[in-house]
């Protein structure tokens, strides 16, 4: 692939990603649409762990299934064989991953501007 190509398809396919986190977000705020993190705040505290271990587990399923496709492939199955077999085409696990990177930045961002309020307060 011409990196040309490869730049406009990632860009393209970057596009998807917002798209879908836009829509997906929605639905996974409930009641909370202001808060893009109410479903692993949620998690997290039924679980009594924290927001970030709350995101893992969901990212991690995402991986999981990226790793199966690739042991697939390692066996010598088509990328068409392996995607007979899944609910949506490998690129949307990938999407996901990607979106749920984007996700652990800004929780991650969010938990550190309470790091420096609470630090603020005591001051």
């Amino acid at each position: 692939m011409k990196n040309k190509e490869f730049i406009e398809q990632t860009k393209q396919f970057f596009e998807e990603c917002v798209n879908v986190m836009n829509i997906k977000g929605r639905e996974y705020a409930g009641d909370q649409e202001d808060d893009k993190f109410a479903n692993f705040k949620r998690v997290a505290k039924l679980q009594g762990i924290p927001v970030t271990s709350a995101w893992f587990t969901y990212f991690i399923k995402h991986f999981d299934s990226l790793t199966s496709f690739i042991r697939k492939r390692n066996q010598g199955m088509s990328v068409s064989e392996i995607e007979m077999g899944l609910s949506e085409p490998i690129s949307g696990r990938i999407g996901d991953m990607i979106n749920y990177l984007f996700i652990l930045n800004g929780i991650i961002d969010e938990e550190r501007e309470a790091e420096k309020n609470k630090i603020k307060e005591r001051s």
